[in-house]
Parts: structure tokens; C-alpha cells; sequence
């Protein structure tokens, strides 16, 4: 009767681990077929609506072919972000902080200094050049251009964060691969919004 009861549960518990590694393998490529984020929680093409769904929708504004949040934390800061679309499919976000009455030349030179470390310690050195007066240091990814541009621009001193597409129809596979491309380090989470 042992041995019976023996020959018995041997292939119950070979189907029991090969269904477990079934669904194990399953869940792995549900895993990878989910696609990361090309800024915060959005890809690039999402339409207006699905923004507004993964950003906090009763918060923005729209102003033309913009989607504006007036208001957002980044790094402890209240900063604007726009998200500015073509036919509705996003094609770039912008952070943006500028001289008000109550944000000085020296807060907002502070806060670019900030964000630049920031941005380095995510995607590496980058590079550095000058467009007339501003200061301009470019990082690229395989799907995005990140600029972080620095200087007295028309609303006075500023500092931006421009995350431009590079590919735009959604697939990866069509970007073009350019020197110097670097991957996201995405391990730390304080740098999940740059």
C-alpha cells in the first residue's frame, strides 16, 4: 500500500511544479511586456486623456495643444510641468521654475544646480554647450532627449527640463541609436520624476 500510495503522489507533485513554473514563467513575461515609463508615469504617444489618467487629472489646465500643471513637487520645489502634444499623441514634457516675486536669480541658479545632480546621477555626464545666453546640458536616452537649459529666458532667470520624443510612434525599435546614449539609472527613487 505504501509503495501504491508513493507512485501516486510522485507525478501529482511533478504536474503541481510544472504548473508552478508555468505561472511562473507567465507572470515573468507579463512582467516585461508592461512598458516603462518615458516620464513619471507616461509613454511617449499617449493621448491627452491618458496623461491626464496617470498625472492627477482635476489638477491641469489646457492651453492649446498643452496640458499644464501649475503646480507640482519636484525635488521639494513647486515647478510647472507642461505637456505639449501633436495630433493629441505626447511628444514632449517641460519642467519649469522662474524668478516671481517670491523666487530670486540666486534660488532659481540654486535649484538648476540641484536638478543638473540630479539629472547627472540618473543618466551620467552628458553634455554641455551654450544656445546665446543659456546654458544647456543634453542627455540622451534611446526614446528621449533631456535638456536642462539655464539663464535669463522671457519670463527672466529660469531653469527648464525639457523631455523631448526621439522616436514617437511608440516603438522602441524604430529609434535611431546614437553614441552616447545612456540607460536610466532607476534604481533610486528619489529620481523616478527626472
Amino acid at each position: 500500500m505504501t509503495a501504491f500510495r508513493f507512485s501516486v503522489s510522485l507525478p501529482l507533485l511533478s504536474n503541481t511544479i510544472f504548473f508552478q513554473c508555468v505561472l511562473l514563467f507567465l507572470s515573468i513575461e507579463h512582467l516585461q511586456a508592461q512598458p516603462t515609463p518615458d516620464f513619471r508615469k507616461v509613454r511617449w504617444s499617449f493621448s491627452r486623456s491618458q496623461v491626464k489618467e496617470a498625472e492627477m487629472p482635476n489638477t491641469a489646465s489646457r492651453k492649446g495643444d498643452k496640458l499644464v500643471y501649475k503646480r507640482i513637487s519636484l525635488k521639494d520645489r513647486p515647478v510647472g510641468l507642461e505637456y505639449d502634444f501633436l495630433d493629441d499623441q505626447l511628444l514632449s514634457a517641460t519642467y519649469y521654475y522662474y524668478t516671481t516675486t517670491g523666487i530670486t536669480e540666486a534660488e532659481v541658479r540654486a535649484t538648476a544646480a540641484d536638478f543638473e545632480v540630479s539629472l547627472e546621477e540618473k543618466y551620467g555626464k552628458g553634455k554641455t554647450g551654450m544656445v546665446g545666453t543659456i546654458r544647456e546640458r543634453v542627455w540622451l536616452t534611446p526614446r528621449t532627449r533631456i535638456s536642462l537649459l539655464v539663464g535669463q529666458m522671457d519670463k527672466g532667470w529660469s531653469v527648464e527640463i525639457v523631455y523631448l520624443c526621439r522616436v514617437c510612434s511608440g516603438d522602441p525599435g524604430t529609434g535611431v541609436v546614437v553614441p552616447g546614449e545612456v540607460t536610466p539609472n532607476v534604481t533610486n527613487k528619489e529620481l523616478a520624476d527626472f
